[in-house]
């Protein structure tokens, strides 16, 4: 019985190295842009106010020649795009190279006051790049709009 038991988590273990393994082989072939940090000035503005936000777009796979654009949302729901506030270029980066941007920026009237709103930063959101994992292209941060 233990050696069934052995042999099973030999098996996962083998399994777990060749997926990474597969893993790795597609980083070699293909670049991964992600969001690796998000941050506002304010935990709390108004509509028409001045907040600094910035965000910092890494890329953890091959070098890419491509550069891409990050868009910033602002929504009531922190995965639904319902606003497009900013946008701005990110330059071609290669491996585990990162790129950061700051902009002060005005609250727009799209945002909903007297709730908390989410600010949605989105890399590579125009899909130039045919990326290792697309799923890891978006970060929230919650900010309460005042009424």
């Amino acid at each position: 019985m233990k050696r069934k038991n052995i042999l099973v988590v030999g098996v996962s273990l083998a399994m777990m190295g060749l997926m990474c393994g597969l893993a790795y082989a597609s980083c070699l072939t293909q670049p991964d842009y992600q969001v690796d940090d998000l941050w506002c000035s304010d935990a709390a503005a108004g509509v028409g106010e001045l907040v600094q936000v910035g965000d910092v777009i890494t890329n953890t796979c091959k070098s890419t020649t491509a550069g891409t654009t990050t868009r910033i949302y602002i929504s009531t729901n922190a995965t639904q795009l319902m606003c497009l506030w900013d946008f701005h270029s990110t330059p071609a980066l290669a491996r585990n190279k990162s790129a950061s941007w700051s902009n002060t920026l005005e609250i727009p009237a799209c945002a909903v006051p007297g709730v908390t709103n989410y600010i949605i930063c989105v890399a590579d959101a125009t899909a130039v790049i045919s990326e290792n994992n697309e799923n890891n292209n978006r970060a929230s941060i919650s900010i309460y709009i005042n009424p």
